[in-house]
């Protein structure tokens, strides 16, 4: 029967199902109690004495070579069309393949689902339509062929062989990006007697699979899922589709976009009935990651990186008859060519791998058994439809590749601080140990030597390297002057140091050896450069980064610049205004005076993220109040990896008198006291870390007795939300703390206490201090803070806010 709009497009309300990880120390003997785990980048997955150290630099050009028939299913080369998203199965006599079909660049406004069919797998139909064209998006549609979300497209999922019917399996929503919010997942049913297939339904709303359902030993079936903002929600497995198409449990892996940047998942079931599930990271890192969960799916181990080289595509896999299982992907990690395939005996070590196609782009491959042949359909530059196949016995001789030299080994140590935030005093390399010795950098007069970051070169893959980090040997300051001691090592030794291949995705390392002022933290080399530091680093290319992406995601926020620094740098800033009240109440939020709590500057981006997203509280706020973000506002010690913490001639957040000596204070002075005067202060929050014993975030405020009546009232209303909100994995304390004469002999100067005493009698000012030296102190934990405290914002606002 024909899809009607009122079918097709639909608003996504999705209940997801949490479930706990229980993780343990090894997945060799993972039992339904203790959830199979991996240590983070410590997973071999391509074994043998032929595998180098570094599996990037495998010659994917000397692979064995496979022989194998080849067949071209479908070319749109010549109307400049896209083929690709393939699948395959045999049923009832026939091998079936499926694919999307669109005009221009892949899943634009228009795009199709077609299919063919072959009785040998030689010879094969004509392409013909297995969906209808999207809805109101044919080629009449002056939307057509375009990126745009008054458009739609349909994205081949699947064929779903279930209770002897073909299923087919389609995804529809809006061809603006990935994905639209009306996303959702169709079943259409092949009717032999018509020969055409009919829509049968929505098979789960708020979803796209990666490829069609594979039935457990449970006897339910499962597929993995992404929903339309699945950037920021992971990637899900559903599980169930027995009593109906439409009756499934949304299960999510933990981890999926925090570790990595999840695309495209694929799982298969191993003989002690626990499953695999393997990940492309669209982080580009070059490698595949793996999760197992030991309970038929309900819950997933958190994605560890394996060895095994990827080109962040596309792959296919199973379990062949034999027992043994099979990989199809794109290996090389520099390009989508060739495909080449993986043996394993036992679904976790593949110890084979072979060369299957290659010369020009070829991507997508979906993989079949039949009848003693491997089928293996793929894309050549996503614009044909192609199979080749070819007889098992092909794998069961493949020779170790030849020409492949682990020339990883005892590259040379090199340290580096020239980038954004660079900043260590390297003591010595020990090149055979592969140990570096350093302490913080920086320079005292620019404050507290706690903060370092470094980036290391010659790390081959897998290798571990050591670094042994030192508490500074330099005096400090404090209250302005100088003490003539050094500062305690605890502020420069986290617990857990942060480490990323991109400079871009942090992780933190497992804990480190503490021995006195003295810390050991262990990192696994990617065969690439990798940055280390005390935390997670922001810095101002992090800052553009975050405004750009906020004001495409949200073209009502707009970057602006505070100021320019005592160095002559840009203090950026984000504006956002919707309201459409005359004098909307004003939001200010701004992080980062002090320049090693770059912690703090993570938050600010989960409250930008979170302020231009579709939350219902964001679009409130959005609604009715001003907001301004600053992400960083010492840029000049940021850059430079200086502390900033009782610089000279002034810290930063004691410079809030009638005279301060940064720029970018003297301007936000200034924007306080405009909304001031205008009656519109509403919400002011600092933000910072505090001290290494601080577990727990909490609210530094000015004495409640200096603050008028209404001025109480906003700071309770406000408490008792944070308090409600701020409620994990980073849990907020019970109770604030004062910055008052017993505080500091500074503390009329300091940010909130400044803005108390010239904001407006209900201005709500406070400074938050959310904890670093957590295994939740992580770019995930801090920016579920900022989300947690603009929803508190938005509490207070909704509370005290006349109507208009």
């Amino acid at each position: 029967m024909p899809i009607t709009t009122c079918q097709a497009v639909f608003p996504c309300a999705v209940l997801l199902l949490l479930a706990l990880i229980a993780p343990v120390a090894g997945y060799e003997s993972p039992t339904p109690e203790a959830k199979p785990t991996l240590p983070l980048e410590s997973a071999p997955m391509l074994t043998g004495d032929w595998v180098p150290a570094d599996t990037h630099r495998i010659d994917f050009n000397q692979l064995p070579r496979i022989a194998s028939e080849h067949v071209v299913i479908s070319d749109v080369h010549a109307t400049g069309g896209v083929n690709q998203h393939n699948y395959l199965v045999h049923h009832a006599g026939r091998f079936w393949v499926m694919w999307s079909d669109g005009p221009g660049i892949e899943d634009r406004v228009g795009q199709r689902v077609k299919y063919a069919t072959s009785r040998d797998g030689r010879q094969w139909s004509m392409p013909r339509d297995l969906t209808p064209s999207p809805p109101d998006s044919g080629p009449d549609s002056p939307y057509y062929n375009t990126r745009d979300a008054r458009g739609s497209r349909w994205i081949s999922r699947g064929f779903w062989q279930r209770e002897g019917q073909l299923l087919a399996l389609a995804s529809l929503d809006e061809a603006a990006g990935f994905f639209g919010k009306s996303l959702a997942l169709h079943a259409f049913r092949y009717d032999e007697a018509a020969d055409d297939w009919g829509h049968v339904g929505i098979v789960h709303e708020n979803a796209i699979n990666n490829f069609p359902p594979r039935q457990l030993s449970s006897g339910e079936w499962m597929m993995s899922r992404r929903t339309h903002d699945y950037k920021t929600t992971g990637v899900h497995f559903l599980i169930g589709g027995t009593s109906s198409l439409q009756a499934w449990a949304s299960v999510p892996v933990h981890g999926s976009n925090s570790e990595l940047a999840a695309e495209e998942p694929l799982w298969w079931e191993l003989p002690d009935k626990r499953l695999v599930a393997l990940f492309r990271d669209n982080r580009r890192g070059g490698f595949l990651y793996r999760s197992f969960s030991s309970d038929q799916g309900r819950t997933w181990s958190e994605p560890a990186r394996t060895n095994f080289p990827d080109a962040t595509s596309k792959l296919h896999g199973l379990r062949l008859s034999d027992g043994r299982y099979v990989l199809v992907s794109n290996t090389n990690p520099k390009r989508r060519d060739p495909l080449t395939i993986a043996v394993s005996r036992d679904g976790l070590e593949f110890d084979k791998l072979g060369y299957l196609v290659g010369g020009r782009h070829v991507d997508y491959p979906h993989v079949l058994e039949q009848a003693g042949r491997l089928y293996v359909a793929f894309a050549g530059k996503k614009q044909t439809v192609e199979l080749l196949s070819f007889p098992l016995e092909e794998l069961e001789n493949l020779p170790d590749p030849v020409g492949v030299r682990d020339d990883a080994a005892k590259t040379t140590l090199r340290v580096l601080t020239d980038f954004e935030g660079g900043s260590a005093r390297v003591l010595g390399i020990d090149q055979d140990s592969r140990t570096i010795r350093l302490m913080p950098g920086g320079d005292p007069a620019r404050g507290w030597n706690c903060w370092w970051s470094l980036r290391v070169e010659g790390v081959p893959s897998g290798e571990t390297l050591t670094l042994e980090l030192s508490g500074s040997d330099l005096p400090t300051r404090n209250n302005g002057l100088t003490t003539n001691k050094p500062l305690d090592a605890s502020w420069s030794l986290p617990a857990r140091a942060a480490y990323s291949s991109d400079e871009s995705n942090w992780r933190q390392t497992e804990p480190g050896e503490r021995s006195g002022a003295k810390i050991r933290y262990r990192v696994t080399g990617t065969g690439d450069r990798l940055w280390i530091a005390w935390g997670p680093s922001f810095t101002p290319q992090d800052t553009t980064a975050l405004l750009n992406a906020a004001h495409k995601t949200r073209p009502t926020a707009q970057p602006f610049e505070l100021a320019r620094t005592r160095g002559d740098l840009p203090v950026m800033g984000l504006r956002v205004r919707e309201s459409p009240r005359e004098h909307p109440p004003v939001v200010w939020v701004q992080a980062r005076q002090h320049a090693w709590e770059s912690g703090s500057s993570w938050v600010a981006q989960g409250f930008v993220e979170w302020l231009v997203s579709d939350d219902n509280d964001a679009t409130w706020l959005r609604s009715q109040a001003d907001v301004y973000v600053i992400p960083i506002m010492d840029v000049d010690n940021v850059i430079t990896g200086n502390g900033g913490k009782e610089a000279d001639p002034r810290d930063h957040n004691r410079d809030w008198d009638d005279q301060p000596v940064y720029p970018e204070v003297a301007a936000t002075q200034r924007w306080v006291r405009a909304f001031a005067a205008e009656n519109r202060l509403h919400v002011f929050l600092d933000l910072h870390n505090p001290a290494p014993g601080d577990h727990q975030p909490f609210f530094f405020l000015g004495p409640d007795e200096l603050l008028p009546e209404t001025g109480r009232v906003s700071r309770r209303i406000f408490l008792e939300a944070a308090k409600a909100r701020i409620n994990g994995p980073l849990k907020l304390a019970d109770k604030p703390r004062i910055t008052g004469p017993g505080y500091h002999p500074l503390w009329k100067q300091i940010s909130c206490q400044w803005v108390n005493a010239h904001g407006n009698p209900h201005t709500m000012a406070a400074c938050l201090e959310t904890s670093w030296n957590t295994p939740q102190s992580t770019t995930v934990g801090y920016r579920q803070v900022g989300r947690q405290l603009g929803q508190a914002t938005t509490d207070l606002l909704r509370r005290s806010l006349p109507s208009e």
